[in-house]
């Protein structure tokens, strides 16, 4: 069973990382649970229980296991079968846990009913840091929800991912604001989440007085001439404040040379000097742009040189397994979290 897995008590007093993903675990992960309960693993700190097709009944124990450690930090359940009512026993392990920092629920079955637990559980949560909620069945009103607790003051999130969820337009306000008031988000993933311009607009218009924020992905979303200005700004106001990390990639911008991916590129270009490229230290972020386009055009050159500036001062990745599942570019940013 999976709690043979861990050693007797005695022999568990230097574990602290324990990898059982792609293991068929959802009938025998309760034995786990009830183990972490008994401190039979008490100096645990990251358990992966990614693909291991666990289902909402094998989370019942979660909520005693994530209570009773005293060093767990990272619990990966990405690739399972959790749905909205496993996130109400995950909800309950935030709020009661004192070390949980990072947790990895991408690619679920976690809907607006989920992600609505677990914003409540934010609000609450004195530890948790990183949340990865991308590629769920999040909607508008799930994500609405999320952004409700991000403006809250005494909220601990750092970095959260909603991408590859349809949260369309409505949301986005919501996110703005949060944007506007936030203390703490350093990352937010909004990848393929179906914005549009409208939506967009409200999103780049909030970042121009946010102070945290070092990375705002808005992969495939409107980036249309309407809000190139605004896109431009945002830029230009961050260039000149803190490093800043905006991948963007959108199939809308044309080819003319007088199309946001040249003015970014102007702005990118003149910033060159205030942009650190180079650094992933806790207080200086990556600073890139993809203006990548469908379509080949006259901004191309522009885009191919700014693309070198960025390669030549970071190694290109090979995709570890955070990537997993992910549309990487040839340049991946992915930190642990992402």
């Amino acid at each position: 069973t999976c709690a043979n897995t861990l050693p007797p008590r005695r022999t568990c007093s230097a574990l602290q990382s324990l990898d059982l993903s792609y293991n068929r675990l959802s009938q025998s992960v309760a034995g786990l649970w009830g183990a972490l309960a008994e401190g039979a693993a008490a100096p645990l700190r990251y358990l992966q229980l990614g693909y291991c097709h666990i289902t909402d009944d094998g989370l019942k124990g979660v909520y005693a296991a994530l209570r009773a450690s005293k060093a767990l930090e990272e619990l990966d359940l990405r690739g399972n079968a959790i749905t909205g009512k496993g996130c109400e026993w995950l909800a309950k392990g935030i709020i009661h846990s004192d070390t949980l920092e990072t947790l990895f629920l991408q690619g679920n079955q976690i809907d607006d009913l989920g992600a609505r637990v677990l914003a409540a559980a934010l609000k609450t949560s004195r530890t948790l840091e990183r949340l990865n909620l991308a590629a769920n069945q999040i909607m508008q009103e799930g994500s609405t929800a999320l952004a409700n607790a991000l403006c809250f003051k005494k909220v601990t999130l750092k970095e959260i991912s909603l991408a590859r969820n349809t949260i369309g337009d409505l949301p986005c306000s919501m996110l703005a604001m949060a944007i506007g008031r936030t203390q703490r988000l350093r990352t937010l993933d909004l990848a393929f989440c179906g914005i549009g311009s409208a939506g967009t607009q409200a999103l780049v218009n909030a970042m121009r007085c946010n102070t945290t924020i070092v990375t705002l992905k808005l992969t495939d979303c409107n980036i249309s001439e309407e809000n190139e200005d605004a896109l431009a700004q945002c830029l230009n106001a961050n260039a000149t404040r803190r490093p800043f990390h905006l991948k963007i990639h959108s199939t809308d911008w044309g080819s003319q040379r007088s199309g946001p991916a040249s003015e970014v590129s102007s702005v990118m270009d003149d910033a060159q000097d205030d942009i650190d490229l180079g650094t992933s230290q806790p207080g200086g972020a990556l600073a890139d742009i993809d203006l990548r386009t469908s379509q080949p055009g006259d901004d191309t050159q522009a885009r191919g040189t700014q693309q070198r500036k960025v390669v030549n001062r970071r190694t290109v990745s090979k995709h570890p397994s955070p990537c997993e599942g992910l549309q990487c570019t040839s340049v991946c940013h992915h930190q642990p979290f992402l």
